[in-house]
């Protein structure tokens, strides 16, 4: 019985030597990617929300028309865009 233990443990010792692991790929440590043409900047602390929108000159005050309440902010051209489109609606709307 006792040849039979060490037995199965020369054989998975053997087995672990015949199948060693897999090689691991190095990941690097930054991403490097090309600047596209055009592409504006962006400030580091606007794409971590360090600011306040109510001084930001990017920010507007959204329209009473255009809002659920008073005092919300849009950025000013995703604001405009947003109006023009209401806009737009509105005239199918009544037509």
């Amino acid at each position: 019985m006792p040849y039979i233990f060490i037995l199965l443990i020369l054989t998975t010792c053997v087995t672990r030597e015949n199948n060693p692991p897999a090689e691991r790929q190095e990941q690097p440590d930054t991403i490097t990617i090309a600047p596209a043409e055009n592409q504006p900047s962006v400030d580091k602390n606007f794409l971590l929300g360090k600011y306040d929108p109510t001084t930001h000159e990017d920010f507007m005050i959204i329209p009473n028309d255009y809002a659920s309440r008073e005092g919300m902010l849009i950025q000013k051209k995703s604001g405009k865009l947003s109006k023009k489109c209401m806009q737009k609606l509105r005239n199918q709307v009544l037509i």
